[in-house]
């Protein structure tokens, strides 16, 4: 069976990007076991499977352990699964390509080069004359309110501008397809709410399709179209909650107050802390 994530209704801003739509069929993976210790396979997935639409921002969520960061290098065709398969818009998924784009909860910037020539690297990767990539950098440096630090490095930077450049890294290739692993995991409260309203912000001008993995209940909800509930190793999908709530969400300043947003909050809580 497969799992289904409802659609978002805007169109995108660019044509040449239109977001992507995902399939996930029932894929399953192992990572062989220590060969010194004669160690079995280690059954990371079991079975996924999941249908997201064009522009949708889809989490997932599960406890540690559980396949997430796994499932998503597979989406992204950075890890192939043992079983079952990924599709694209109805293309196979047989290995990275140019019409996806990874956000790490570690930004990974080189630090011998500025903050406009970290955002500018992909794009070199991807053979963009020089200015092009130089104006398309300096376009998604200023969309995530870096302007001003594009000849900064990153040890000048604080840890959430590093995230922002990692993001601009990710924006400047235009992606039909946003995949982000925790990539607000590692900051402190008040730059991790202040990432959040920047994302969603973002987010509402193209609504790219996003399949986002974060550990925080309350980041999923505030941000998302539908939350995935994974179970424990070896990863399966649970459920499948769409959130039924207003959008644009940077504006509504109580939205955790919301008795609707407590009741996903305790679903989901509940949930993860089902027995298998």
């Amino acid at each position: 069976m497969v799992a289904q994530v409802g659609s978002a209704l805007s169109q995108p801003a660019s044509g040449d990007a239109r977001p992507a739509g995902v399939r996930v069929e029932r894929v399953g993976h192992e990572f062989p076991g220590s060969r010194q210790r004669n160690a079995p396979p280690v059954r990371a997935l079991a079975d996924v499977s999941l249908d997201v639409p064009p522009q949708t921002f889809v989490s997932i969520v599960g406890p540690s352990g559980c396949g997430k960061t796994t499932l998503l290098r597979i989406i992204d065709g950075l890890v192939m699964p043992t079983t079952g398969a990924v599709w694209i818009d109805g293309a196979p998924v047989t290995g990275p390509a140019r019409d996806r784009a990874m956000v790490f909860q570690d930004a990974d910037l080189l630090p011998w080069r500025t903050t406009l020539a970290n955002v500018m690297f992909g794009l070199e990767v991807q053979g963009a004359p020089r200015a092009a990539c130089e104006a398309r950098a300096r376009e998604a440096i200023a969309r995530v309110g870096l302007d001003g630090f594009e000849h900064h490095y990153p040890g000048q930077l604080s840890g959430g501008m590093r995230q922002r450049v990692g993001l601009a890294r990710a924006l400047s290739t235009d992606p039909r397809l946003l995949l982000m692993d925790e990539p607000f995991g590692a900051l402190d409260a008040q730059t991790r709410e202040a990432m959040q309203e920047e994302l969603l912000r973002l987010w509402e001008q193209d609504q790219k399709t996003v399949v986002f993995i974060t550990h925080s209940i309350d980041e999923a909800v505030l941000l998302s179209d539908t939350v995935v509930v994974m179970t424990a190793r070896p990863g399966t999908i649970r459920e499948v909650i769409p959130i039924e709530l207003p959008r644009p969400r940077w504006r509504e300043e109580d939205l955790r107050g919301d008795p609707r947003f407590a009741e996903y909050r305790r679903r989901i809580n509940a949930l993860l802390h089902e027995p298998r």
